[in-house]
């Protein structure tokens, strides 16, 4: 038996994973913005309040990937399409955030939780999977590529007050 769990989240983990996406949302970028634009932006996408209306909502679904220490990864997942970027197929998921807890880096825990992403793909109805991500990135870039997706065009990230080019990557699902 696998130690890792991957299970959808429900409005009864609504404290923990806010902690949760919290701290490695700011354990990622907080080196590369300033004070204020981190302090904006988590207290507008991270809130306990946002966090509860993202789980409540039927187009939105959260993964949550635990051993019996907790949480070491998760991925966002919405039922959303680019909004000038015409994707190969339709209707698609975008993976709005997907984070593997520093410490479990290098276990090939990305690769489990991507599998589970694609699978919610097809349960979902969904044809492929899109993502932006940071341009300058590189090691998620470097990641991404590797699990088969491709550049597909580019977006505007706004991070508090900052806007930041993002890499809009496509992968289409795998068949059933």
């Amino acid at each position: 038996m696998s130690p890792w769990r991957i299970s959808r989240c429900g409005l009864d983990r609504t404290a923990d994973l806010q902690a949760f996406v919290e701290r490695t949302f700011r354990e990622t970028y907080t080196a590369y913005n300033t004070a204020e634009d981190m302090a904006k932006y988590v207290r507008e996408s991270f809130a306990i309040e946002q966090i509860r209306t993202e789980l409540n909502d039927a187009e939105t679904l959260y993964l949550a990937m635990e051993n019996d220490q907790g949480y070491v990864g998760y991925a966002k997942l919405k039922h959303a399409e680019p909004k000038d970027i015409t994707l190969p197929t339709a209707p698609n998921l975008e993976l709005c955030r997907f984070y593997i807890d520093q410490p479990y880096h290098g276990r090939g825990l990305a690769q489990i939780l991507m599998k589970a992403c694609f699978e919610a793909v097809r349960g979902e109805g969904a044809h492929g999977l899109w993502l932006g991500v940071w341009s300058q990135n590189t090691r998620a870039i470097k990641y991404y590529q590797k699990e088969g997706f491709t550049k597909v065009g580019t977006q505007i990230f706004v991070l508090g007050e900052d806007p930041q080019v993002d890499d809009v990557l496509f992968r289409k699902g795998d068949p059933a």
